[in-house]
This record gives C-alpha cells, sequence and structure tokens, in this order.
C-alpha cells in the first residue's frame, strides 16, 4: 500500500494488462507485450481550445500483482477557470480496467470542451473495429491508413478493436457521447478518442458549482473480430472531371507544344488582353 504527495510513473498490473501510472494519467498500456491503448487521461480546454494546466494534488495507490485501485485528486486551474476533480481508478485480476472522473467546477467559465480523452497508437492504423453506437446499434470498419480529414468514427458509446488474430480490446464509455479524430493530421501519433461532439455549439457554458461525471472501461476478449467488409462497385459511380491547362502568356516552343498535344486537355484558357494589339 502507497500514498505519495508528489506521484510519479509507477508500474501496475491489471489481470494480463500492464501499463503505468504517470502524473493521473494510465499510459503504455499492453497485452501479450502489444500497446492497446496509449494513454488514458481527462482535460479542460478553455474557450479558445487551450489546454488548462492540471496538476494532482493527492494519489493513493493499492497494488497487488494482478489487481490495483487509485485514488487521486486532479486540479485543473487557469486565468478564469477552476474544476476540481477526484478520480477513481481500478484494475482487476479478470482483466478490467476502469478510469472515472467526477469533478465540480468551482468558478463560471466557457469551455470548448472538458472530461476523458482515450488516446489509441497510429501502429493502430488498418485494425479491424466494432463501434456500439448510443442508440444501441453496432458497426463495423477498420481505423483508417491514411490520415482522415473528418472523425473517422462518431456517435461512440463502445468501441472494440482487434489487437491480434484472437484478441481483442474493448472501451465502453459512459456520461457522453464520444467520437473519434485522427491526430495523425497535426503530427500526432494517435487516434484520439474524446467526449462531447464537434457538431454540437461550443463553446459550452459552465456554472459555478456544475458536476461533470464521465467513465470509461477497458476489457480484453479472446475472440476472433468479424468485419463486414463491403465490395467494391463494379463499374465508378462517376465520372472524372475533364481537365484543362492555363497558358502562359508567352509563346510556347516547339518542344512544348509537342508535349501539350500528347496531353489531350479537354480545355485551353487562354487569357487576352484587349488593351494591347
Amino acid at each position: 500500500m502507497v500514498g505519495t504527495a508528489a506521484p510519479g510513473a509507477r508500474r501496475l498490473r491489471a489481470g494480463p494488462w500492464d501499463l503505468e501510472l504517470v502524473d493521473g494519467d494510465l499510459r503504455g498500456v499492453r497485452i501479450d507485450g502489444r500497446e492497446a491503448v496509449q494513454r488514458i487521461y481527462l482535460a479542460v480546454r478553455d474557450a479558445e481550445w487551450g489546454t488548462v494546466p492540471a496538476r494532482v494534488v493527492r494519489q493513493h495507490v493499492e497494488a497487488n500483482v494482478d489487481s490495483f485501485r487509485i485514488e487521486l485528486e486532479i486540479e485543473s486551474r487557469g486565468p478564469e477557470i477552476h474544476v476540481r476533480w477526484r478520480v477513481d481508478v481500478s484494475g482487476s485480476a479478470d482483466g478490467t480496467i476502469a478510469y472515472a472522473i467526477d469533478g465540480v467546477a468551482g468558478t463560471a467559465f466557457s469551455s470548448a470542451r472538458m472530461g476523458l480523452c482515450v488516446l489509441l497508437s497510429r501502429t493502430l492504423a488498418g485494425v479491424p473495429y466494432r463501434v456500439h453506437h448510443v442508440d444501441g446499434s453496432d458497426a463495423f470498419g477498420a481505423l483508417p491508413l491514411l490520415v482522415a480529414p473528418q472523425q473517422p468514427v462518431q456517435d461512440i458509446g463502445g468501441f472494440a478493436y482487434g489487437l491480434a488474430a484472437d484478441t481483442e480490446a474493448s472501451l465502453r464509455f459512459a456520461g457522453e457521447t464520444f467520437e473519434m479524430e485522427d491526430q495523425r493530421n497535426w503530427g500526432d501519433a494517435s487516434f484520439k478518442i474524446y467526449g462531447t461532439p464537434l457538431a454540437r455549439p461550443y463553446p459550452v457554458a459552465v456554472a459555478a458549482g456544475a458536476r461533470i461525471r464521465q467513465s470509461v472501461e477497458l476489457r480484453s476478449q479472446r475472440r476472433q473480430l468479424a468485419v463486414a467488409v463491403a465490395a467494391p462497385p463494379a463499374s465508378p459511380p462517376a465520372r472524372l472531371p475533364k481537365i484543362g491547362i492555363a497558358l502562359p502568356a508567352e509563346a510556347l516552343d516547339a518542344d512544348a507544344q509537342v508535349r501539350l498535344r500528347a496531353l489531350r486537355p479537354d480545355h485551353l484558357r487562354i487569357d487576352v488582353d484587349l488593351r494591347t494589339e
């Protein structure tokens, strides 16, 4: 049993999972040597999307050979923002890891987003997944190999993804509707699952004394993840647009004219200045 005022990195185990506790975050959650979750943490964004600094003010850890329980008090404080969080984290011998946050706003403020975030490594690109939507329906797909400009997965209540031929990890969320963004858009090496969809208006006015409660649960299952694969269309659904070329003002030499004919453009654009002869 350990209680510390200034927390540092700590190795923990929960059934088949190996992980680290670092400044209130769970990091490098692995099973059979493969990383399933890069990071689980809470974050508060101000009205301009700036990240409000967070500090662990109290940490208590009870760790056994294959299980643990953690109590944290975390303070998010900025010039106009103050939220105090109680965080309960547990890992059991059956392989269940839970991370629950309960925050109280100490001031009235505006926030673009706040709550739980889960980062999945970019090495999971191409891995099959099953998403359980908030309305109870399921959908199947694969994490994008190429950078996705929009959210690749939305309306997340649960999310399961393959780690090996016979192993999948599953996340179950509560307290908010979650969605995923491809952080490779911004040079970060992860797929990020966060609460409060971007489609909702923001920033949101938060009253002093407001309560924010969210949780996520991670499990592993030894079974193959079935994936529905859509067959490609037999023919292109639409014709490609016609392609043309804008010619420079100066005359083309003979070689350029030969190359231009070989390209066979659909049209040529020429700017004519009628003020000159």
